[in-house]
């Protein structure tokens, strides 16, 4: 479990390659900003897991955690006005259609959206979070 854990959170650190940039941005394919695309698959497995093993031995690290927080409210839901994220930060997915529209992330009725999982986890965006949801959720203005 241990050994499990270790590998889930790796992605949790600074890298001049692919991944979590020492800005705050998310690059993959090389020097693509990737913050929506793969930023979010990202943001997702790791809030996911890390509410799986939360309150026990294996939990985020403190560091980790304000790592993760800090992408969330900085960059990501930073790029994101109203119910949409910017077209920039999408890579090449924004070739699909509705990719814009981060509806999914703040979420769905019996489901744990992204927003769900991290407000779980977050030890201080709780409020930037709860939010970020009704502006997604278009009950309250951009």
């Amino acid at each position: 479990m241990k050994t499990a854990v270790s590998q889930a959170f790796q992605p949790i650190e600074f890298t001049s390659e692919e991944g979590l940039q020492y800005d705050y941005s998310y690059l993959q394919h090389g020097p693509q900003l990737q913050i929506a695309s793969y930023g979010t698959v990202f943001l997702s497995g790791e809030y996911k897991v890390a509410s799986w093993v939360l309150g026990s031995i294996y939990s985020l690290s403190d560091e980790k955690a304000k790592m993760l927080d800090h992408y969330l409210s900085k960059t990501f839901l930073s790029s994101v006005r109203g119910r949409y994220s910017d077209f920039n930060i999408q890579g090449r997915g924004i070739s699909r259609p509705n990719i814009l529209d981060e509806k999914s992330i703040a979420g769905r009725k019996g489901k744990n959206s992204l927003l769900d999982l991290a407000k779980m986890i977050s030890t201080e965006n709780k409020g930037l979070i709860d939010s970020a949801i009704q502006r997604i959720n278009e009950t309250k203005p951009a």
